[in-house]
C-alpha cells in the first residue's frame, strides 16, 4: 500500500511547492518557472521525486 501512496504524496508535495513558489514569484516580481526549477533542483527532499520521474 505504501508503494502506491508514495508517488501520490510526492506529486502533492510538488504541487504545493509550485503554488507557493508562484505566489512568492508574484510578490517579488520574478519568473515563477525559473524560481520553481531552482527550488526543485536545490531541495534534497525532492531527489526521490526526480529519481521516480526518471524511471517512469
Amino acid at each position: 500500500m505504501i508503494f502506491v501512496l508514495f508517488p501520490v504524496i510526492l506529486v502533492l508535495n510538488i504541487l504545493y511547492i509550485i503554488e507557493v513558489v508562484a505566489v512568492v514569484a508574484e510578490l517579488i516580481e520574478a519568473d515563477s518557472e525559473v524560481l520553481t526549477l531552482q527550488v526543485i533542483n536545490s531541495d534534497k527532499r525532492l531527489a526521490a521525486l526526480r529519481a521516480y520521474a526518471q524511471t517512469a
